[in-house]
């Protein structure tokens, strides 16, 4: 029964839901946007962390090029390689298909995307940036990155789906991960229910 008087509850799951909605209108990649459009309706609509067989590739057909999605193996406390679009691979210089995070990157490089992955994964939060990173050329370009939570058909959510963009001038470029951000949202999917769709 209501006494007519606001419930801050209410409101607050009202305001997050606003914000896990209104996430992708940050986002300029087309791509990239058809991809978080994709996993917030799924969200929404099943109430937690969507599963990788309820993301559907052809509902965002244009991040296929830039997606890369990554499984947590316990068994080694590791990031593995599932799945890495062709402009990805190309940035990277290899196909990582099945290679763990460490193998493919050391350093500093490792640690910053370790830690991306990471936070994404064990808050759970969707996570995007966008900024400027340094060509080997000492020219600057522009990226956009976007992490996602996922779960298996289980319901654990031990995956993250994203996509990176790099608004390189010339093609070929040699990256370097020195960065610095504009952009960095994020919103904490902590307080919902985590078991997906199945």
């Amino acid at each position: 029964m209501s006494d007519g008087l606001p419930n801050p509850l209410s409101d607050l799951i009202g305001e997050e839901t606003a914000r896990i909605r209104d996430f992708p209108d940050a986002i300029k990649d087309e791509g990239l946007r058809q991809l978080a459009l994709s996993w917030v309706d799924r969200f929404l609509i099943g109430g937690g962390i969507p599963s990788s067989h309820a993301l559907d590739p052809v509902v965002f057909p244009k991040a296929l090029n830039c997606v890369w999605y990554l499984e947590f193996d316990d068994q080694v406390g590791e990031y593995r390689f599932r799945l890495v679009g062709n402009r990805i691979a190309e940035a990277m210089g290899q196909y990582p298909r099945g290679q763990l995070l460490s193998d493919v990157y050391s350093g500093d490089d490792y640690s910053f995307i370790r830690d991306f992955l990471h936070e994404s994964l064990t808050m759970p939060a969707m996570l995007y940036a966008a900024g400027s990173f340094e060509l080997a050329s000492t020219e600057a370009a522009e990226f956009e990155r976007l992490c996602l939570p996922v779960s298996a058909s289980e319901g654990k959510v031990d995956r993250v789906i994203g996509g990176t963009v790099f608004h390189a001038p010339t093609a070929g470029a040699q990256f370097l991960l020195t960065q610095e951000l504009q952009t960095y949202l994020k919103v904490n999917l902590s307080g919902y229910a985590i078991s997906g769709w199945y």
